[in-house]
């Protein structure tokens, strides 16, 4: 039973680790969305045949950037939350 309590108490009664393990969460939420972001670009850039193959790198990198955004958001919470 102390065994129970005491993992209870480090669950509910300690903010500190609930707040790292959501930094946690959202600092890899954050890395799903870019890959997503990311991959459904380039998915639709290489599908697409109006894109010119001068205009498919850029295409490429403005998805990379625009998916370092949330990605970013996400690590800045893990280290506030975190402290990692």
């Amino acid at each position: 039973m102390a065994i129970l309590s005491r993992n209870k108490g480090l669950l509910e009664g300690n903010p500190q680790i609930m707040a790292a393990r959501l930094g946690n969460v959202l600092c890899w939420l954050g890395c799903m969305i870019d890959a997503v972001v990311v991959l459904s670009v380039v998915a639709v850039v290489v599908a697409d045949n109006t894109y010119t193959p001068e205009q498919r790198p850029y295409a490429i990198v403005l998805a990379v950037v625009i998916g370092a955004i949330p990605m970013g958001i996400g690590r800045a919470l893990r280290y506030i939350l975190a402290g990692k």
